[in-house]
């Protein structure tokens, strides 16, 4: 049986598809690709910021209304909401154009890498094999770091796939189900007093109820805060949490292996090699994830318009009292809190550790070629 909700998530699937999410233009980063992470970081924060001064100057006129003009309170409310839901919308498309602009970068720097390590593989790679049957060859060094391939070729990767994945937050428009169903069940259920009156019993059930579902949003933004760093550090496959510049200052230590030594490249020629001709998967993997991501952004934000519009109707039902529909609205206002700051949280910790993997393969491959270059550049010595 086709129902009001069934109708309104039909009609939100048609007016805000893949059609206007396509519609959003990428951001144009400009220079490099450590600019690229640090202008992501602010921008992002700086939308965040802005989201998050509205929420808590809504929230002091709306405690001040309750006070000094109560009449003004429904009309404040609906006004706080409409910005509110505006406010998350445009912050969505503002990562999704971020995202879309990072997907850019990518491509620009893959195709920048692989034109370089093909071109100089195609031309050294056979005087590397000639070098490695030259007696005294395997004793030639080179000052470098002690690269962790592995990690920054696939694990480093890995954590980022991880973390994109945590940047989604959770179905909201299973907690706007959730609550409105336990909100009508509670006033249907009464039997003294009118429906539509705030101090009937089961508007009074139905306000305890929603206060409950705001403190527990109040307690899961507390708690995300909180464990932030541990989630990024178990990500990324570190184990310093105690702060996220300790993450990340783990994270280099485990990449580079610290400060530049004289490394004797004889013993790990061919790794070498391979770590230089594994380095695009890496640059295409962070394609693929970003790519897999700008989906996961674009369905969440149908599922956010689909929420806030089942709200909207739950506004307009007549048993409702202006009091239940007002914290109602109050939920959905916390709610947003909450999806602004675990996206600027989780976006900024990818951005962070999709900038470092970059800047890890261009050093790394870099030294790497310098290092085989004098190697197979070496003279055998005569007796």
């Amino acid at each position: 049986m086709l129902n009001i909700f069934k109708l309104t998530d039909a009609i939100s699937e048609s007016a805000i598809g893949t059609t206007n999410i396509a519609g959003i233009q990428p951001y144009e980063f400009i220079g490099s690709m450590a600019e690229c992470t640090a202008e992501f970081n602010y921008e992002v924060m700086s939308e965040a910021a802005n989201f998050m001064e509205f929420y808590a100057n809504s929230e002091e006129i709306m405690t001040e209304a309750a006070v000094m003009n109560p009449a003004a309170i429904d009309t404040l409310s609906e006004s706080v909401f409409g910005k509110i839901k505006e406010g998350v919308t445009k912050f969505i498309d503002k990562i999704i154009a971020m995202v879309k602009g990072v997907i850019e970068k990518l491509k620009a720097f893959f195709f920048k890498l692989t034109g370089k390590t093909d071109k100089w593989l195609n031309i050294m790679k056979p005087k590397i094999k000639d070098a490695q049957g030259r007696r005294g060859s395997s004793e030639t060094t080179y000052e470098m770091h002690e690269w962790n391939v592995e990690y920054v070729n696939k694990g480093l990767l890995d954590g980022i796939t991880a973390l994109i994945k945590e940047a989604i937050p959770d179905d909201i428009d299973s907690d706007v189900n959730e609550m409105i169903t336990a909100t009508k069940n509670l006033v249907s259920s009464s039997t003294s007093g009118a429906d539509d009156k705030a101090d009937s019993e089961g508007s009074k059930a139905s306000l305890k109820k929603l206060d409950e579902f705001i403190d527990a949003y109040a307690k899961e933004l507390e708690e995300t805060r909180e464990e932030h760093p541990g989630e990024v550090a178990k990500a990324v496959g570190v184990s310093d949490n105690s702060s996220l510049d300790a993450v990340w200052k783990a994270v280099n230590e485990k990449a580079t292996g610290g400060e530049k030594k004289t490394v004797q490249i004889g013993n790990q020629v061919d790794s070498m090699v391979s770590a230089v001709e594994g380095s695009k998967k890496c640059i295409d993997g962070l394609k693929k994830a970003y790519d897999q991501h700008l989906k996961d952004l674009g369905n969440y934000r149908k599922k956010v318009e689909t929420a806030y519009r089942k709200l909207e109707l739950f506004d307009k039902d007549t048993k409702m009292s202006g009091a239940v529909t007002s914290t109602a609205k109050n939920l959905a206002n916390a709610a947003s809190r909450n999806i602004v700051a675990r996206i600027q949280m989780f976006e900024s910790a990818c951005n962070n550790a999709r900038g470092m993997n970059v800047s890890f393969v261009q050093t790394m491959t870099t030294e790497y070629m310098n290092a085989l270059t004098r190697f197979a550049g070496y003279k055998e010595k005569k007796d």
